[in-house]
């Protein structure tokens, strides 16, 4: 035996085996010394209602529309990368699971899990999802929990209900979520609002100011203006007034009088506040922190607003999209992993080809004969023909015939004198 049989036998061996390294590791000595350092808050039911509130913005509520669409339309599979084998009992028992998290007879369905999963995560930062047991101890659904029901227990240093004695074991409860870089955020998710709140509040003044002022016509401009010279007196001006009624007094859109001073137009208009560059700016940041493109929110807009062409523009948000996806993937696939499925569970791909455009091209290599008729059968999983290997070389073989004609014509006209 060699050396790097040894080795392999060994040594690599072992390595398939399960790995625990929490009870290595130095962080877990630290934390149980200093466990004050890394005491995290929890999310209390404030903070959560502001998020909630967040998701009717139409702007948050169109981003976070666009990744469930999206990742909904790419559907989902059950697979063994690790082998080439398929155990259909296993994938098909999984893939029931997924499209009805409760049961035949519940309500819930793929797309309402779906739907949770990104307005939770992206909204509060967390998602909860209790994987239910059968009494084999085998998973046999999964149920969606509000992220405000759920509180951590720090004595047990486990998940548990709100205001209640149940507790989660790691298996029992899905979380996805992003952590927070600093050790005390570490077990609860950040959410995307809280990286746009200030604009979120700013375009929520500023929606209300201008409600305001067309509810009150506070600001806006007077219908005519009369100004008395500053000796006239306080009685004459009263007179005035009265003589022109009422209105100049109590009806903002009226007459303005004005004795002995100048009017200018104040700051403080419907036109000044500029109200829609406001809004424009609070939705370019919207889009920007969900990484999104305009078009797909339906914005068409010119200039260096989502530049860059439509094809490019997609390109970038499927591997955005794969990549929010891979984290919900990882958490389900977690849980899975311990319940003794090899198999795991993945999003589709998301498809941006332009299937004309594909099928033109690939008509064009055909008729020139750089593509074979199996070649392209192949691409669409289809099985190959007997005379698709040949390649369809007409035009090659058509333009000699033609040129040998050509000649044989201009031969005929110079013997007949037609031609010269």
């Amino acid at each position: 035996m060699n050396i790097r049989e040894t080795i392999n036998k060994r040594i690599m061996k072992p390595l398939q085996h399960f790995r625990n390294p929490a009870k290595n590791r130095l962080y877990d000595n630290y934390i149980t010394r200093y466990p004050w350092i890394t005491q995290r808050p929890q999310k209390q039911f404030g903070r959560l209602q502001t998020y909630y509130n967040a998701l009717k913005n139409p702007y948050v509520n169109a981003c976070l529309n666009v990744y469930e669409m999206e990742s909904l339309n790419c559907g989902f599979t059950i697979n063994n990368p690790s082998t080439d084998k398929v155990d259909y009992n296993h994938v098909n028992y999984l893939t029931n699971l997924f499209n009805h998290p409760m049961g035949i007879n519940d309500s819930s369905t793929w797309a309402l899990l779906n739907h949770n999963i990104w307005y939770s995560w992206k909204g509060t930062g967390d998602c909860f999802i209790e994987a239910t047991n059968d009494d084999n101890n085998i998973i046999n659904g999964l149920q969606y929990i509000p992220t405000e029901l759920v509180w951590r227990n720090f004595e047990n240093d486990c998940w548990a209900l709100r205001n209640t004695e149940i507790t989660y074991e790691p298996d029992e409860l899905i979380h996805i979520y992003k952590p927070a870089p600093q050790a005390r955020d570490s077990l609860w998710g950040v959410s995307v609002i809280d990286t746009i709140a200030d604009e979120l509040r700013l375009q929520l003044l500023g929606a209300d100011y201008n409600a305001k002022g067309f509810e009150s016509h506070v600001g806006l401009d007077p219908r005519g203006i009369i100004k008395f010279g500053e000796h006239i007196s306080i009685d004459e001006f009263n007179n005035e007034i009265e003589r022109i009624g009422t209105s100049a007094l109590t009806n903002p859109e009226g007459i303005l009088a004005l004795k002995g001073g100048e009017y200018q137009k104040t700051g403080t208009n419907n036109k000044d506040m500029q109200f829609l560059e406001l809004m424009n700016y609070t939705r370019n940041v919207i889009i920007t922190a969900f990484q999104l493109q305009p078009h797909k929110l339906g914005i068409i807009e010119s200039g260096n607003l989502g530049g860059g062409t439509g094809e490019a523009q997609d390109t970038n948000f499927k591997k955005v999209l794969k990549g929010n996806c891979r984290v919900i993937e990882d958490s389900f696939n977690k849980v899975l992993g311990h319940n003794g499925f090899e198999e795991i569970f993945q999003y589709g791909e998301l498809d941006i080809e332009d299937k004309l455009q594909r099928a033109q091209i690939e008509n064009i290599r055909l008729q020139n004969g750089s593509l074979t008729v199996n070649e392209v059968r192949s691409e669409y999983g289809e099985e190959p023909v007997e005379w698709g290997d040949t390649p369809n070389n007409t035009q090659s073989n058509v333009m000699p015939v033609m040129n040998s004609l050509d000649k044989q014509v201009m031969k005929s006209l110079k013997e007949g004198g037609l031609i010269r």
